[in-house]
């Protein structure tokens, strides 16, 4: 499932190389899962540090950067939900890597321990760890 990020949205291509990027797809910040998605995420910044982890909280319209609700300005723009979300899913993760390449999509929350054993699983994650 590593096909290439391209999309209009040219913030997403500044962190290829430097950042691992997760999407976090919802219809709205009050959405259930959303809420629960942000929670899980700050139980460890730590972790999502140490692994180059960027989140952006996409909507409809628009989107924000962070792991908290009102972490970031909120940036108008609709081309990235309407090529990553999926209308029968109201709430959808997706796990970008270093390269720009999707690698990992998941409809409903995507727990700390998951997502961190998929990165570490990465190629380039086991080089990072290897050279610490």
């Amino acid at each position: 499932m590593a096909t290439t990020l391209s999309t209009n949205a040219q913030e997403l291509n500044t962190h290829r190389w430097n950042n691992r990027v997760l999407l976090i797809f919802a219809e709205n910040d009050n959405d259930p899962t959303f809420t629960e998605q942000l929670k899980e995420l700050n139980s460890d910044i730590e972790g999502l540090k140490e692994r180059k982890l960027i989140v952006y909280q996409i909507f409809p319209s628009h989107y924000k950067t962070g792991y908290a609700h009102s972490n970031e300005t909120i940036k108008p723009d609709e081309s990235i939900f309407k090529k990553y979300s999926t209308p029968s899913d109201p709430f959808k993760a997706v796990l970008i890597g270093l390269d720009g390449g999707v690698k990992y999509e998941k409809s409903g929350l995507l727990k700390n321990k998951v997502l961190f054993a998929i990165i570490d699983g990465m190629p380039m994650r086991k080089a990072e760890l290897n050279n610490n």
